[in-house]
């Protein structure tokens, strides 16, 4: 009987992704200030402070009508999604909304986070993949 040399590339696979996904799991996020612009891209995180921390969870790019119908109204426009966590409080889920290459400032538990660029403007899935898609934001100081 032939040797199986299928399920030994599988196992080696498995073990290359895990690595890889570890890997990106330990980078380092990205040294921010409250209210100075900062670049992330899909998976990277933003430090602001000791316990402040802004998660890029997902960048979606504008969604487009099945098989490009004419029929179709409303498309939903490109989106930032991120995880806020402050501390020992719960980790909030924000969707920013973009605009041309901005959204509303949203609040974030007692912090307000806004996207003020995004690059390529537009951008595809493709650029998203590849880590080609980024998006800038700024969190303003809590309301007092």
């Amino acid at each position: 009987m032939p040797p199986r040399h299928g399920a030994a590339r599988a196992t080696a696979l498995l073990a290359v992704l895990a690595l890889v996904g570890a890997c990106a799991a330990t980078q380092a996020p990205v040294a921010a200030t409250v209210g100075s612009p900062f670049t992330l891209h899909v998976g990277e995180s933003a430090q602001l402070g000791e316990s402040f921390r802004v998660t890029l969870t997902a960048l979606e790019p504008m969604g487009e009508c099945p098989d490009h119908r004419p029929e179709c109204v409303a498309v939903s426009p490109p989106q930032a999604e991120l995880d806020v966590a402050d501390g020992s409080a719960p980790t909030v889920h924000v969707v920013l909304l973009l605009m041309g290459k901005q959204s509303a400032p949203q609040h974030a538990g007692r912090w307000r986070v806004q996207a003020v660029d995004v690059t390529p403007a537009p951008f595809t899935r493709a650029n998203v993949a590849v880590q080609r898609a980024a998006v800038t934001l700024v969190v303003s100081a809590p309301a007092l």
